[in-house]
């Protein structure tokens, strides 16, 4: 009996230093972890959209199969109506869910293009705000210069309405 304890025992800590030593490996290779991990996902992103998708979808799948259409004596048929009918639900959803979405999101976007020299004007005057203070902690007494420079709204106001137009980022276009 207490052999095989014993047994038992030394199994585990072997066990033990087993998972240490590979604990110690990926910290010390962590770079190379992180990209077999990112790579294997990139890889396996369709399997498990198609699961996600799945699994999400069998509630309706069910409710037809087993509650709407349980009169319909061909499984084969009963089955594929109810496939049929899961698959109409998922895209109704998805149109509703556009439908609510993209004109919203569309306002919102011409609002922001529209009031975009008010947010930069807000933005440039609560960073230089930090700047100033930043700049008021570095440099000693009696220096001149400032160690970070102020940001200039016009510039931004420019960079911006050139990606804009570059874009071609109005309302009209958008609508």
């Amino acid at each position: 009996m207490e052999a095989a304890t014993k047994q038992k025992r030394g199994w585990l800590y072997a066990l033990i230093y087993a998972a240490l030593l590979l604990a110690v490996l990926l910290i010390a290779n962590v770079d190379g972890f992180n990209h077999l991990l990112s790579r294997a996902l990139f890889y396996l992103r369709p399997v498990i959209i198609g699961l996600s998708i799945a699994y999400l979808s069998n509630p309706f799948f069910r409710l037809y199969e087993l509650k709407l259409l349980y009169g319909i004596k061909p499984t084969s048929l009963r089955r594929f109506i109810a496939l049929l009918l899961t698959y109409l639900t998922l895209i109704l959803i998805l149109a509703v869910l556009l439908l609510l979405i993209v004109p919203q999101l569309i306002t919102s976007i011409v609002e922001f293009v529209e009031n975009a020299d008010l947010l930069i004007d807000n933005s440039v005057k609560d960073i230089n705000l930090w700047i100033n203070r930043i700049n008021g902690l570095i440099t000693e007494e009696g220096e001149t210069a400032s160690a970070i420079p102020l940001l200039n709204a016009e510039k931004i106001k420019q960079s911006v309405k050139t990606f804009l137009a570059s874009v071609k980022l109005d309302s009209k276009s958008l609508m």
